[in-house]
């Protein structure tokens, strides 16, 4: 079998998409189908994977990655696209007999009904949620696809000291919440992200007379995320959603990885957050600091 996987982030960049999508890639070749990456050009991509560029291309990179695999489409293959906003591209400009797989993930999904992602799942032959939160966003037969995650066979035993948030930095990702948390606990917190709220976040320790104690490092390169994770005492997510209750996180692929390195978890009820908390902690109002 013949797969096309379309996808707007993919290693080096570090996200849960991107961690997933090469997962699925891994996955299928592994199970012995000719796999071809389509993934937005950036420096570091593995060998093999097709860089396709684009002015835009966060607006307008499900059409650039269509445009491109478009002409290498035969009847009988198939197409998996890893956010629903690529597979928009695709249903544009057609499938040429190819079959098409939607991995509905991100809060792209969760950000309410629209004429084209309706188009996007009549078309698709199946759809594919990554937690049960996002499957009932889609519709309410959409089978969950199990997170690809590595459980560690042996925990190494370590002191582990510090708090922990690996996220990009937006506001929707409630870091704000943890370094609150943090400065009333007397804890250190560790940052491993960045993103435009970055600013706004130095001030807010700042603000509390925690900066000393928070120690932003920016975005890590995948290894060395993961021995952070694997170091920290506690792995914090604790996101919100739009003002209008849209843009949920989908699932936080990060907490199920610290919770494979034996590293306690703390969630809070948003979205698809409680499914990958499971028995860690999940707070029912992460702004009550007192509480």
């Amino acid at each position: 079998m013949r797969w096309h996987v379309l996808t707007d982030d993919f290693p080096p960049l570090v996200g849960g998409v991107s961690t997933v999508s090469e997962a699925l890639a891994h996955g299928l070749r592994d199970a012995g189908d000719e796999v071809t990456v389509w993934a937005r050009a950036r420096p570091g991509l593995a060998e093999g994977v097709v860089g396709v560029r684009g002015p835009s291309f966060g607006r307008w990179g499900g059409a650039y990655l269509a445009a491109a695999v478009w002409p290498k489409l035969r009847p009988g293959d198939r197409v998996l696209a890893t956010t629903w906003s690529v597979a928009t591209g695709v249903e544009r400009l057609g499938l040429r007999g190819a079959e098409l797989t939607v991995l509905a993930q991100g809060s792209e999904v969760t950000r309410g009904d629209s004429p084209a992602r309706r188009r996007v799942f009549q078309v698709a032959q199946r759809t594919l949620g990554l937690s049960r939160f996002l499957a009932l966003c889609v519709g309410p037969d959409v089978p969950v696809l199990p997170a690809p995650i590595e459980v560690a066979a042996a925990l190494p035993a370590r002191e582990r000291r510090d708090w922990l948030v690996v996220a990009r930095l937006t506001p929707l990702k409630g870091v704000d919440r943890v370094i609150r948390l943090a400065a009333a606990a007397g804890r250190t917190l560790v940052v491993v992200g960045d993103g435009p709220e970055r600013a706004r976040l130095t001030a807010l320790a700042a603000s509390l007379h925690w900066a000393h104690r928070v120690r932003f490092l920016g975005a890590l390169p995948r290894p060395e995320t993961l021995q952070r994770i694997a170091a920290a005492e506690l792995l914090w997510l604790v996101p919100r959603a739009d003002a209008d209750g849209t843009g949920a996180e989908g699932l936080g692929l990060v907490l199920l990885e610290a919770a494979a390195r034996g590293v306690p978890v703390v969630g809070c009820a948003t979205g698809g957050v409680p499914e990958a908390v499971g028995t860690g902690l999940t707070l029912r109002d992460p702004d009550d600091v007192e509480g």
